[in-house]
C-alpha cells in the first residue's frame, strides 16, 4: 500500500461507521504532510431531511475555529506596534476600564463585587484569562455537579452571545447582541468571575479582540480578515456570511441525540445567509475543509505562505507557546485542561497520557461547537482539518478518532512505505 492510503482506509473506516449509526450528519478532511495533501474524503449530508449530499467545497459553520483567525490578525498588529501584549486595552476599549470582578453572592441573591487590580491586556484576552465567560459555561454547585452560575445568567439577561446564538439557548434569555459596541457596553455593566490573568476561562474574549481590531484598523473584522489573511492564503470561500452564489453549497447544522443528528439551522433560511450586523471574532465565520487548510499551514510553516510573513518570528514562537501555568488553567472544563497548555489563540497538546491522545507533544489544536476540529503537528510537519456540523456532540470528537487511527501509542505516524 502506498504510505499513506492504510491510514486514510482506518480513517474512513471509522467516520463512515458514524455516518451509519447515524451519529454524525457528514464529514470532510484533509490532511497535508510536509507541504502535500496526502488524504482527504468526505460523505454524508448537507442536509438530512432532503438527502442533499455533501457536495466539494461544502461551507461549515466553523464556530470557535474563527478564534485562532482572529488571534493572529490581533498579533499582527502587535508586530505594527498598534498594540503591545501587555498594554491595558482599555486604550482602544474604553468600556473596560473599570470593571468589577465577581466575589460571591449576598444574602438577597445580589453579585457581591469589588473593583478589579489588574487591567485587562491583549495577552488576557487571547489566552481566555481576562476574567469574561460565555453564557453556556457552568461552574462547580454546592453539591459539586455543574450548574449555570449567576455572572452566566446575567450573560444571558443582557444578551452576551454574540456568535452561535441557537447553542444552549433558553426561553427567557434577551436578544442577543446586534453590535460590538453593545456587547462591550454589556460587558462593562456585568462583573467578571475572576481577576484579570488569574485563571482560564473560556469567553467572549475573542470577541472582544475583534472588537479592538476595528477600531485600531477603522474597519470592519470581514474586511480586514480579507486583506490580510483571507487574500493572501487563496481562501476564497471563508467569510462571515454565505454569498447568494454559494448557497447550494451550504450545510445543515445539528445537534447530537441518541435518536441522531436533530435539525438546529437549515441551510435554506439560516441567519448566515444575511450579512450580520456583528462579526463575531469568537465564532462567527464560515468555511471550506480547503480553506482551513491553507490557514492551518501558514502557521505550520512558521506564519509563512511561499515569500510572505504573517507574523515575526518571535510572535510566532509566543502563539506556540503555552503562556499559563497548570494552576491558572485548573478551572477549565473544556479541552484545555489536564495534559494541554494555551498559547496565544490556540491549545497545546503537552503530555499524550492526560492529554488522552496519541499526537505528538508540543502539537497545536482547537476546534469548533459543530464538531469540526484541527491540529498542526510541527513534529511530523502535518496539518489536518475535519470539518461537521453537529452540536453538542463532546464525548465523540472527530479529531481524537483520527488521533487513534494517525498515531501509534509512540506518537509516530501509523505509515507503511
Amino acid at each position: 500500500m502506498p504510505a499513506w492510503a492504510d491510514i486514510t482506509a482506518r480513517i474512513e473506516t471509522q467516520l463512515r461507521r458514524r455516518l451509519e449509526q447515524p451519529r454524525i450528519p457528514c464529514f470532510d478532511y484533509a490532511i497535508c504532510h510536509r507541504g502535500r495533501v496526502v488524504a482527504a474524503g468526505r460523505d454524508g449530508w448537507a442536509s438530512v431531511e432532503e438527502r442533499l449530499p455533501l457536495r466539494a467545497q461544502s461551507l461549515f459553520r466553523i464556530f470557535s475555529m474563527t478564534k485562532p483567525i482572529t488571534s493572529v490578525i490581533a498579533l499582527m498588529l502587535v508586530d505594527e506596534g498598534r498594540i503591545a501584549l501587555d498594554e491595558p486595552v482599555a486604550r482602544i476599549l474604553p468600556e473596560l476600564g473599570s470593571l468589577q470582578v465577581f466575589e460571591g453572592v449576598d444574602a438577597n441573591g445580589s453579585p457581591r463585587t469589588r473593583p478589579a487590580v489588574n487591567a485587562i491586556t491583549l495577552r488576557h484576552l487571547l489566552t481566555h484569562t481576562a476574567g469574561f465567560t460565555y453564557h453556556f459555561m457552568t461552574e462547580p454547585g454546592p453539591d459539586g455537579q455543574q450548574q449555570e452560575g449567576p455572572i452566566q445568567r446575567l450573560y444571558r439577561a443582557r444578551g452576551i452571545k454574540p456568535a452561535a446564538v441557537k447553542i444552549a439557548a433558553l426561553p427567557g434569555d434577551a436578544a442577543p447582541v446586534r453590535t460590538g459596541a453593545e456587547m462591550l457596553a454589556a460587558l462593562g455593566s456585568i462583573p467578571l468571575v475572576s481577576e484579570p490573568g488569574r485563571q482560564f476561562h473560556y469567553s467572549v474574549a475573542t470577541d472582544v479582540v475583534g472588537s479592538m481590531i476595528e477600531r485600531l484598523t477603522g474597519t470592519t473584522l470581514g474586511t480586514v480578515f480579507h486583506a490580510r489573511l483571507f487574500e493572501p492564503l487563496g481562501m476564497k470561500n471563508t467569510s462571515f456570511r454565505v454569498q447568494p452564489a454559494d448557497i447550494a453549497r451550504f450545510t445543515s447544522n445539528y445537534r447530537f441525540t441518541v435518536q441522531g443528528p436533530q435539525l438546529v439551522d437549515n441551510w435554506r433560511d439560516s441567519d448566515y445567509l444575511q450579512p450580520p450586523s456583528f462579526e463575531s471574532g469568537g465564532g462567527g465565520l464560515v468555511s471550506t475543509t480547503n480553506d482551513y487548510l491553507q490557514f492551518l499551514e501558514m502557521l505550520r510553516a512558521g506564519a509563512t505562505s511561499g515569500d510572505r510573513r504573517f507574523l515575526s518570528p518571535a510572535l510566532w514562537a509566543q502563539l506556540c507557546k503555552s503562556q499559563l501555568s497548570p494552576q491558572v488553567l485548573a478551572p477549565s472544563t473544556i479541552e484545555v485542561s489536564a495534559g494541554t497548555g494555551f498559547g496565544l489563540g490556540l491549545g497545546i497538546y503537552e503530555n499524550q497520557q492526560l492529554a488522552n491522545t496519541p499526537v505528538a507533544s508540543g502539537s497545536l489544536f482547537w476546534n469548533g461547537a459543530a464538531g469540526s476540529c484541527c491540529w498542526i503537528d510541527p513534529r511530523h510537519d502535518l496539518s489536518v482539518v475535519v470539518m461537521t456540523q453537529l452540536l453538542e456532540n463532546d464525548t465523540d470528537r472527530l479529531d481524537r478518532l483520527m488521533h487513534r487511527e494517525m498515531y501509534d501509542e509512540d506518537s509516530q505516524l501509523r505509515l507503511r512505505e
